[in-house]
């Protein structure tokens, strides 16, 4: 960090910040999105350490900090790539305490000797050997295991045929990663064996390090977006829904009876709303067909006369009219849940521009 911009490295690290308070808050359900979200908290956490010790005037000390503490960084990454690898789900805290015990011992042992060394406890003996390049080498040795693992699993879901596009990108991009870390940390270990300082391996590879953690950020961002457009009410769904809101509104009011028991989990997704719509406007359909002369009309294009019928017969409904066709069980045109989905838009359109009438 000694060798990059000091306003380049700012940007980065205020822009992972918020990604990092964002998930914390938008993203942390699944297994694999807590890990994330701790790997991500203690990076940004070994980044001030080093900040606040470097500052009070200790900067080598400040390099063993950010060291121990990134420690933890490296376990919860492990974890991760455990679960992208295909391990056992069931086992993952178990798994993760063992790896978070390994990296916190070693942390522990670095800040001893970090405190040891800047007190000039060490005896004469023990100065000759380089501690610091040893523990970077070691480090670098662990960062290029992270970085052929993360590299396979990123090869095996590309050769997989059913990955969609974005899928792809993601893991053509978490690919490039792995390769710049392997080569990095292959770069940083012939350095420090070399008897150079680890901690300055010159801007562009510094710059490279932290625009390949800009990429991550970027990458771990995405849901971090998705989680805020449905928050706000403007993803897809979304939008789905509230087109048909007053299809939903006018059937579930004629057809109650079709309005399925409410979970506050509904409250999560944009998606499981849509799904509890689509479902209860179908099933409030199929109970008004019993007063609709022509069932069939829903099959043709007039859905414009399909939506008259079907706003007669929910009138019917609400008044206590008995049905003029008790038992007809016809199904509603749709060949998979697309179909139904856009015919019941289209359905929407046309029950919205008769309700504004």
């Amino acid at each position: 960090m000694n060798s990059a911009p000091p306003v380049f490295t700012t940007i980065v690290i205020a822009f992972v910040l918020a990604i990092v308070c964002g998930r914390w808050w938008l993203v942390n359900e699944t297994l694999t999105d807590r890990l994330i979200n701790r790997a991500l908290t203690w990076d940004i956490g070994a980044v001030f350490a080093y900040a606040v010790v470097a500052g009070i005037g200790y900067p080598d000390v400040g390099q063993r900090v950010f060291m121990a503490v990134g420690f933890l960084t490296l376990s919860n990454s492990c974890g991760f790539i455990a679960l992208l690898g295909g391990a056992d789900q069931r086992t993952t805290w178990q798994r993760q305490r063992a790896y978070d015990a390994v990296a916190a011992s070693a942390g522990l042992l670095v800040l001893l000797c970090a405190v040891a060394g800047e007190a000039g406890l060490f005896p004469a003996a023990m100065r000759v050997v380089d501690w610091d390049g040893l523990l970077w080498a070691a480090a670098d040795i662990f960062l290029i295991a992270i970085a052929v693992s993360l590299g396979r699993a990123c090869v095996r879901e590309l050769r997989a045929a059913a990955a969609t596009t974005g899928e792809t990108l993601t893991y053509w991009a978490l690919l490039a990663v792995a390769c710049y870390t392997m080569c990095a940390s292959t770069y940083r270990t012939l350095h420090t064996l070399s008897r150079a300082s680890p901690q300055d391996l010159g801007t562009a590879w510094v710059v490279g390090s932290f625009a390949t953690l800009a990429i991550l950020a970027t990458l771990i961002s995405m849901p971090l977006v998705s989680a805020l457009l449905v928050r706000a009410g403007l993803d897809r769904e979304s939008r789905w829904c509230r087109r048909l809101r007053p299809l939903w509104h006018d059937l579930t009011a004629a057809v109650p009876e079709v309005v399925l028991p409410f979970d506050h989990e509904d409250r999560r997704g944009s998606s499981a709303r849509l799904y509890r719509m689509t479902v209860e406007i179908r099933d409030a359909l199929l109970h008004l067909k019993q007063y609709v002369p022509d069932p069939s009309a829903a099959e043709t294009t007039d859905l414009r006369a399909y939506a008259r019928d079907i706003a007669a017969a929910a009138r019917l409904k609400r008044d206590g009219t008995p049905p003029a066709y008790p038992g007809r069980a016809v199904q509603f045109p749709a060949g998979d849940r697309t179909t139904e989905l856009s015919t019941l838009l289209a359905l929407s359109r046309e029950w919205a521009a008769d309700r504004s009438r």
